[in-house]
């Protein structure tokens, strides 16, 4: 394999990469805000919380 195409192959990498973090940004932004959870809105900015949900998963 060539350096030009090692080069682009990184390049197609990189592009698949970009798409599927776009991908998940876009599901993030659409997605209920604030969280609910067992029909419970989750308080995102309390640290037990947060850390609960570290623990549980």
């Amino acid at each position: 394999m060539s350096p030009s195409e090692r080069a682009r192959g990184t390049m197609d990498q990189r592009r698949e990469d970009m798409l599927v973090l776009l991908d998940k940004a876009k599901d993030q932004w659409f997605s209920r805000f604030p969280p609910v959870r067992d029909g419970e809105e989750i308080d995102w900015r309390s640290r037990e919380t947060n850390s609960a949900l570290r623990k549980g998963r």
